[in-house]
């Protein structure tokens, strides 16, 4: 009887775990993989105030998409659908589901880390955005821009 009992109980827990997978309650293999898309501007936070979309007369987008011509991921950003930084990842510094956050070094000079917001939207987390810099700092780390996702994106 108690090997009977602890079958259904192992059978019941390997059902769980395929059903997470499929049906994508578990969480990404990587916060990293979960940026891929357009994400919408909502806001940026400063030390001294906050500039919320609606108000600053502008919009802002930044689409996050692997880029098979060169084989890598290319993130753009655009103000008011005008281009205004087009960078390529050269590297994942550091990617933490667990610390909702990825650092990723872009073209060997600049570093952007990611964090993952509790906020939801389209079935995503919200995301915050560090202020590109040389090499990140926790302690230069004052500004932060939240974004939304919107929408998946094509490779390019």
């Amino acid at each position: 009887m108690r090997k009977l009992f602890s079958l259904f109980l192992l059978t019941l827990l390997s059902l769980s775990i395929s059903c997470q997978d499929k049906c994508g309650c578990a969480p990404p293999a990587s916060m990293y993989d979960d940026l891929f898309g357009s994400w919408q501007w909502v806001k940026t936070k400063t030390p001294t105030k906050n500039i919320l979309a609606e108000n600053a007369g502008y919009s802002k987008i930044m689409d996050f998409v692997f880029d098979r011509k060169v084989q890598a991921v290319r993130i753009t950003f655009y103000k008011n659908d005008s281009l205004q930084r087009n960078i390529l990842v050269s590297k994942n510094l550091e990617d933490s589901w667990e610390n909702k956050s990825v650092l990723l070094k872009y073209n060997n000079d600049i570093q952007l880390k990611y964090f993952r917001s509790n906020e939801f939207h389209n079935d995503h987390y919200n995301i915050e955005v560090s202020e590109i810099m040389p090499t990140y700092d926790v302690r230069a780390d004052t500004v932060r821009h939240h974004y939304r996702f919107v929408k998946y994106l094509e490779d390019i």
